[in-house]
């Protein structure tokens, strides 16, 4: 986009440079495709203000609500309105991705292999930025995350360095909560805190809730099957639910 934006697109293909292509005012996209060309430079796709489904189908391939295909790009960039980036089993990108405002989405449910998620701050505009291994770069402002649908029992979701409260929502579902920022979570089983007070609100089955640095509350309320561990603080187990169900295994320097 500029001073002449370009209309009527088919196909666009960029140089050897880093090119950007922003979508204009109003634009969700366009029928035709859009190549970033074969440079060292990283290629990025922008919209601005509409709800939009990037669907990520192979390494820097995939299209933008449906009728526009991209490739070679590197970075995608959502809008102020809800994003969702959707990829492909093994699909990937050399590059970032910014969900923006609006209530973003990752979704890695297609994975057929773990898939790991790191948080590693709070958003800027809403949500946690995140980390995970078929994005090379950052994934930021980012309000949901969705693990491999066939893998939720080991794959793994890691909390920030501050004080957090995680509750389950369903077996290996819920949400993660750190100061004013959320994040709604999906088919992780093996739960990680990080280095500061975690607060894990258990009234569903995962496979594993593990506290690191930090003194670390584990409240139980509902029959369930969880392996928890503590970390070198002091930990506290509370169990609200009467005995009829399996209590969960606890461990740890410091476990009740």
């Amino acid at each position: 986009t500029g001073a002449n934006p370009v209309t009527g697109i088919g196909q666009c293909s960029g140089g050897t440079g880093a090119e950007h292509c922003t979508l204009g005012t109003g634009l969700s996209s366009f029928v035709g495709s859009l190549a970033g060309g074969g440079g060292a430079g990283l290629n990025t796709l922008a919209s601005t203000d509409t709800a939009n489904t990037w669907a990520v189908t192979a390494g820097n391939i995939g299209t933008l609500n449906t009728t526009t295909t991209f490739s070679a790009i590197q970075n995608l960039t959502g809008g102020s309105s809800t994003d969702n980036f959707v990829f492909d089993d093994a699909a990937t990108l050399s590059g970032n991705v910014a969900g923006g405002a609006g209530s973003d989405t990752l979704d890695l449910s297609a994975y057929t292999t773990t898939t790991d998620v790191t948080l590693t701050a709070v958003g800027t505009t809403n949500g946690f930025n995140v980390t995970t291994g078929g994005i090379t770069g950052n994934v930021t402002d980012i309000d949901a995350v969705k693990g491999g649908s066939t893998t939720a029992a080991t794959n793994t979701l890691t909390g920030i360095d501050a004080a957090a409260n995680w509750t389950t929502t369903n077996a290996n579902n819920g949400t993660y909560t750190s100061g004013a920022n959320s994040l709604t979570w999906t088919t992780f089983g093996d739960l990680q805190g990080g280095n500061n007070a975690d607060t894990f609100n258990l009234g569903h089955s995962v496979t594993q809730a593990v506290g690191n640095a930090g003194a670390e509350q584990f409240t139980v309320t509902a029959a369930l099957t969880a392996d928890l561990f503590g970390g070198h603080d002091n930990h506290t187990l509370t169990i609200l639910q009467p005995p009829s169900g399996t209590l969960p295994t606890a461990a740890g320097t410091n476990a009740a």
